[in-house]
């Protein structure tokens, strides 16, 4: 399963479409506590964070024990500040928007987390 989590739902799973297989299920959440509640009762091979609520909720994942849980911060804007900080708190990257598929694809591959091949190729 794939979880986004952003300020407003949809925004991340434009980027998550073409790269899941067809037994991946996306869902999506907009605040911490959804985002606990999900991770406690199911379970999940990739969050995709907006880096607007990010870095607290790295905080909070690894506080309720899901450090190995692989999480991709995306960015409208680069900040190496935020990017420091993620990657301190657990992030497996750190990356901006708009997201170069293959990039996010190969991210993807490199951490095991299943996804569908490249299209024509």
């Amino acid at each position: 399963m794939i979880l986004t989590v952003d300020v407003e739902l949809g925004r991340i799973d434009p980027y998550v479409a073409p790269l899941v297989l067809g037994s991946h299920q996306v869902l999506s959440a907009t605040s911490p506590s959804a985002v606990l509640k999900i991770l406690g009762s199911q379970p999940v091979d990739l969050v995709l964070i907006n880096d607007a609520i990010g870095l607290e909720l790295l905080r909070e994942i690894h506080a309720h024990g899901h450090q190995d849980l692989v999480t991709i911060v995306i960015s409208d804007r680069p900040r190496m500040v935020v990017a420091r900080e993620a990657m301190l708190l657990g992030a497996y990257a750190y990356i901006t928007r708009p997201c170069d598929p293959q990039l996010l694809r190969a991210m993807l591959v490199d951490a095991s987390v299943p996804c569908s091949p490249e299209e024509g190729g």
